[in-house]
């Protein structure tokens, strides 16, 4: 019983202790997990991060063509689940329209 017992603290303290992640599970979800991960970083990862989300947001409302509901769905897909290094990384992929290489 006392083995089953430190197991689970470790768990539940282990489970806080990893990066946040973006909560894209509804539009306002999202822009709270966004600016909680924005207050966090500093400098160029700040940077990186605010232009990763733009490329992100521009992407995803040229994708779903004025459709609301369809561009919640391509955010949630690409971002939700996420830490800032892998939004980082993703918005390095990412290339809006006119953008120079």
């Amino acid at each position: 019983m006392k083995r089953i017992l430190i197991a689970l603290i470790s768990i539940v303290l282990l489970t806080g202790c990893g990066d946040k992640t973006i909560d894209a599970s509804s539009p306002e979800n999202l822009q709270k997990s966004i600016s909680e991960m924005a207050n966090e970083l500093q400098g160029d990862k700040l940077q990186s991060f605010n232009i990763s989300i733009g490329k992100i947001m521009i992407n995803s409302v040229i994708e779903a063509a004025g459709d609301d509901k369809k561009k919640q769905e391509i955010i949630k897909s690409k971002i939700d689940g996420k830490t800032a290094a892998e939004i980082i990384k993703i918005g390095e992929n990412e290339k809006i329209p006119g953008e120079a290489e």
